[in-house]
C-alpha cells in the first residue's frame, strides 16, 4: 500500500497510512490446542481493499482473552497473511470511529459464538453418548 497508489483514490487512505507504523516481521500466529496468539476480527473498508484491519489476540481453548496488537493485513493464499503495518489501538479508535469499532468487535463476537456453539454441541453429544 503505497502513498502514490492509494492516496488519490480516497482521502481516508492517507489517514490510515499516517497512523500505520512499519513492522520488520510478521507477528507470531501459532496456537497449540487453541492456546496462543492468533488473528481475529476484520474491519474492512472498500477504499483500501484488499487490505483490512485485524486484531491479534491471545486465545485459550480458542477463546480470545486479550488483544496483543492491531495490524493492517492482506489475506494470502490458504491460511496466510501479508502484514503491511501495525496500528496503535488508540489510533484505530480515532480512525474507525464508533461504527467501525462496533463492526470490528461484532466480527470478534461472531468468531467467539461459533466456538462456543461447537463446544456446547460437543458437550451435549458427549452427555448423550455417555448417558450422563
Amino acid at each position: 500500500m503505497t502513498t502514490a497508489d492509494t492516496a488519490a483514490v480516497h482521502p481516508r487512505v492517507a489517514d490510515l497510512q499516517r497512523i500505520m507504523q512499519p513492522i520488520n516481521s510478521a507477528p507470531t500466529l501459532f496456537r497449540v490446542n487453541g492456546i496462543g496468539p492468533t488473528l481475529l476480527g476484520q474491519l474492512r473498508y472498500p477504499y483500501v481493499e484488499p487490505y483490512y484491519i485485524a486484531m491479534q489476540f491471545f486465545t485459550f481453548v480458542f477463546v480470545p482473552l486479550f488483544p496483543l496488537g492491531v495490524y493492517v493485513v492482506k489475506a494470502g493464499e490458504g491460511n496466510s497473511y501479508y502484514f503491511v503495518g501495525k496500528i496503535r489501538y488508540a489510533d484505530l479508535r480515532a480512525y474507525a470511529g464508533p461504527e467501525g469499532m462496533r463492526s470490528l468487535w461484532l466480527s470478534l463476537l461472531r468468531h467467539f459464538s461459533v466456538w462456543l456453539g461447537l463446544a456446547l454441541a460437543a458437550f451435549i453429544a458427549f452427555s448423550i453418548i455417555t448417558g450422563g
